[in-house]
């Protein structure tokens, strides 16, 4: 979805750029390109706005039916239950995924190639002002300047993708979950509600799915892959073999299921409960 995201927002500027074309010589077109720039900052923003209120329908629907397995919806009980076995997966064990060195290169490139498209469009609008501020330097310090500001950037973007990673501990006592700054621990005879539904941003392609187990006062997550994301697909991917990983997560259910007691819930249904209307898309702890 991000690399979508890119790909639109590129196309918005080229369409903005041939409006300026279009326009050049009239009235329209001057103030048109002269307020270029913020033109395409609002519809950065517009978009960005777009995309937060999707998220926030996305958890919406998957808090509105927690609530209802906490109301007794058996309808959204998994098909597939994990059979409950705590042989399978040797403890304390540890699951990391991360963003692969294919993601982070794809981004990158995609990035640069919008922050160069957006700095040749201001510096076009501008070229009267670009002109006379550039007058006194020479053309390759510029190029040089601009391209080791997008270098600048891409380095930045790798550093900050490689330390975004998954990291799931499981020991006797508890399961536990960091992804960057955030930490979060459900002990086993906390646990209220285990489920998995699709991870954001693969609700379409169903490249990876995400189990999480509740406490009343936490959720810890974990992510299945279950294919490599395609190519304009930005997701996180397992530190060892696809098939190794899958066949861990298997094992990691089973144990969740047998020190737990609880059935695996698929939140991916529609439940069958009428007037479930969460007060907010956030999870509610206190309802689990």
């Amino acid at each position: 979805m991000f690399f979508i995201s890119i790909i639109v927002l590129f196309a918005f500027l080229v369409i903005l750029l041939f409006i300026g074309f279009i326009f050049d010589e009239s009235k329209f077109g001057e103030i048109f390109l002269r307020e270029l720039p913020f033109i395409s900052i609002l519809l950065l923003n517009a978009f960005s706005t777009m995309l937060n209120y999707r998220q926030w329908q996305y958890w919406k629907r998957i808090e509105q039916r927690r609530i209802a397995t906490v109301r007794g919806d058996l309808s959204l009980l998994a098909v597939e239950q994990p059979a409950a076995s705590a042989a399978g997966l040797p403890l304390p064990f540890t699951l990391t995924i991360r963003y692969g060195k294919v993601t982070c290169l794809k981004l990158v490139g995609m990035s640069m190639i919008f922050f160069a498209a957006y700095l040749g469009l201001v510096a076009w609008t501008l070229k009267d002002a670009m002109v006379s501020l550039v007058s006194g330097i020479s053309v390759p310090v510029v190029v040089c300047a601009v391209v080791f500001f997008l270098c600048l950037i891409g380095l930045l973007l790798i550093f900050l993708l490689r330390r975004q990673r998954q990291i799931v501990d499981v020991t006797e006592q508890a399961i536990s979950m960091s992804t960057g700054s955030k930490q979060s621990l459900v002990r086993w005879e906390e646990a209220r509600l285990f489920a998995v539904y699709h991870t954001w941003g693969a609700q379409r392609n169903q490249s990876s799915l995400t189990y999480e187990l509740s406490s009343m006062t936490d959720i810890v997550r974990w992510t299945e892959v279950v294919r490599r994301p395609g190519f304009f697909q930005m997701g996180m991917t397992p530190t060892i073999p696809l098939g190794e990983h899958v066949q861990q997560i298997q094992a990691l259910n089973a144990l969740v299921v047998a020190r737990t007691g609880l059935p695996l819930y698929d939140l991916r249904k529609e439940s069958t409960l009428d007037d479930v209307h969460p007060h907010s898309a956030e999870p509610l702890k206190s309802e689990l």
